[in-house]
């Protein structure tokens, strides 16, 4: 993959160079007898399946294009059989390798270490398979909550969906991470692994410190607008077959460094990349247009201009995140801790009065906001799509729904619940970090 997209010489190499070499040796009479028979024909075969694979599945991928419904039913489909072809590739490449060494004589020590090389190799992309027939599970730091115990937060939430017209989450998950999201697929708790299935709206503590209320509908709304059309079913049947497509990749790309191996996996890599690659191109032209729907319906649930000034607030605060955990880590080595990092939070959002200026506008627009199972278009797209101007929108932190009595009350006890689970992270991270430190004799 080049930046994400398919790197076409790469895979036709990787299809062609092997096949054609063991072709070559074979019939220009570079073949001893006893093998050319053999070594000729698996070269020829090798290649033609390995170019069968790269143009069809191109193919396939043209076709299907930015339609929902086909992506959907064509690549769940064929991940599993190009995997497994991909396997045998990387088996009959070895063979050719091995057949060509054996043409000149080379140690046999050699032999066993590519032959190991190759059965490794092709082991784990055939492992991916093995996710096709798994439910993605994410795993989220956060707590479930009940009606019942944030009545104002289950109110706005109803609200929104009654007014959108979608059906409100069966779970509502609240956690410190700068984010909200809203999934069908399942989600364990890394507290104590409990997973919830249906559909989950995760809410971020310290970012409902910072907006307004209409800009919590907003943001509510939007992300509801994914839960109301068909994106929960397209995630439901997308998902296996991108995080088997997924774990080959990576547990090949993880094999031991050395040059055998190394060299032995790279057509079994490459051959996975590129259809990663190939469903990837198609994944973000659909997730673009989800996006812009769900814009829509958060812009409907409150007004453009709401949504616009969240997603402001998102590009700026979400980096104070990473910089309140290092300020905690260096209150926890002095001995003293926030028993509430929202609260912090919001504390170290109010006195950064320069992330919003003029200078830096042009990059915050460039971000895309953060979300664990893909990436939203530029902010700087997203408000240009709700006829809003990023200059003149307000960014006050005056007048946040956290000022409400009861939700001050609600969102205290999450930032005090969540960070009590924090913690014992942190402490960790400093005690391993103290432990490594050398110490003066």
């Amino acid at each position: 993959m080049t930046n994400g997209r398919p790197d076409w010489f790469l895979v036709l190499t990787a299809a062609s160079i092997v096949p054609l070499i063991g072709a070559w040796v074979a019939y220009a009479g570079w073949g001893r007898r006893d093998t050319s028979d053999v070594l000729g024909p698996l070269s020829l075969v090798t290649l033609l399946f390995g170019l069968a694979l790269v143009l069809g599945y191109a193919a396939l991928a043209w076709w299907a294009g930015a339609d929902r419904d086909r992506n959907a039913t064509v690549f769940p489909a064929t991940v599993a059989v190009a995997l497994v072809v991909v396997g045998l590739l990387t088996l009959a490449q070895v063979g050719i390798v091995l057949m060509t060494l054996y043409t000149f004589a080379i140690a046999a020590r050699l032999f066993v270490f590519i032959a190991i090389a190759g059965v490794i190799a092709a082991f784990a992309v055939l492992r991916g398979t093995r996710e096709l027939l798994r439910a993605p599970v994410h795993y989220e730091t956060a707590v479930r909550v009940r009606p019942d115990q944030a009545p104002a937060l289950w109110a706005l939430v109803t609200e929104v969906a009654s007014a959108v017209k979608a059906s409100p989450p069966r779970n509502l998950i609240v956690g410190l991470e700068p984010g909200f999201y809203a999934t069908g697929a399942r989600v364990a708790l890394e507290q104590n692994g409990r997973t919830m299935s249906g559909e989950t709206l995760y809410v971020s503590v310290t970012l409902l410190r910072l907006l307004t209320r209409t800009e919590v509908k907003a943001v509510v709304g939007h992300e509801l607008g994914h839960l109301k059309g068909a994106d929960v079913e397209y995630t439901r049947r997308f998902s296996p077959a991108f995080a088997g497509l997924s774990s080959a990749v990576v547990t090949t790309q993880h094999l031991d460094d050395d040059v055998i191996q190394s060299l032995a996996r790279w057509p079994a890599l490459t051959f996975s990349r590129f259809l990663l690659a190939m469903f990837a191109t198609n994944e973000r032209r659909i997730r673009r247009d989800r996006e812009f729907e769900a814009d829509r319906v958060g812009a409907a649930a409150a007004t453009p201009a709401a949504l616009a000034s969240a997603l402001l607030k998102f590009s700026v605060f979400s980096d104070l995140w990473p910089r309140l955990q290092r300020l905690t880590v260096a209150e926890v080595q002095a001995g003293l801790a926030s028993p509430d990092l929202a609260a912090s939070f919001e504390a170290l959002a109010r006195r950064d009065t320069t992330s919003f200026t003029d200078g830096n506008l042009a990059s915050i627009l460039r971000e895309r906001t953060t979300h664990p199972f893909d990436t939203h278009p530029p902010t700087a797209e997203r408000l240009d799509a709700l006829g809003v101007n990023a200059r003149e929108v307000e960014l006050s932190l005056a007048h946040g729904w956290a000022h409400e009595t009861d939700v001050d009350t609600e969102l205290g006890r999450f930032g005090e619940e969540l960070t009590a689970l924090e913690m014992p992270l942190i402490e960790a991270y400093v005690a391993e970090r103290g432990a490594r430190t050398p110490r003066a004799a």
